[in-house]
């Protein structure tokens, strides 16, 4: 959303912290502050403007893609859309998964799908956390390693 809006990469750090604070501040709350960050207007109309559709879309894969055209990789949301259908057949309805376009995972070392975990019983806040980071593990061992992992909020389940 960043890309397509205008912003340049060495912006989008900013941006998306500032959109991580969207269950605190708002949406009228995260414009405040990228106005406030002295970017482009236009840049930071177009960003809120996808984000508005975004969020209301009854599909937001398919509003995305058209909204997005080549500032997205090829197939990056046809996965993410193979991921929430999988879950949702594999669960059998159990839980819910939402495909969450203010969701920000603050750790450089992800690579890939992030993902939280939430729990009706726990308003605010998530229970557990985590995504793709293949990086990581070959900065250790000296060989590319897929993997996915997450934590758990002990404190937050205590």
């Amino acid at each position: 959303m960043a890309r397509a809006s205008g912003f340049s990469e060495d912006q989008f750090s900013t941006v998306f912290i500032i959109l991580d604070k969207y269950d605190k501040i708002g949406e009228a709350g995260i414009e405040k502050e990228l106005l406030a960050e002295g970017y482009d207007e236009s840049a930071v109309a177009k960003y809120m403007e996808i984000f508005r559709g975004a969020m209301a879309a009854e599909d937001r894969f398919a509003f995305l893609e058209s909204a997005l055209g080549d500032a997205i990789e090829e197939g990056v949301l046809a996965n993410l859309r193979e991921i929430v259908e999988s879950v949702a057949l594999i669960s059998d309805g159990r839980f819910d998964l939402d495909f969450d376009v203010t969701l920000v995972r603050g750790m450089g070392y992800y690579t890939g799908t992030i993902f939280e975990i939430k729990s009706t019983d726990f308003k605010g806040s998530s229970i557990a956390g985590g995504g793709r980071y293949d990086n990581m593990i070959g900065n250790f061992t000296g060989q590319k390693t897929p993997a996915c992992g997450f934590s758990i909020g002990f404190e937050r389940m205590v």
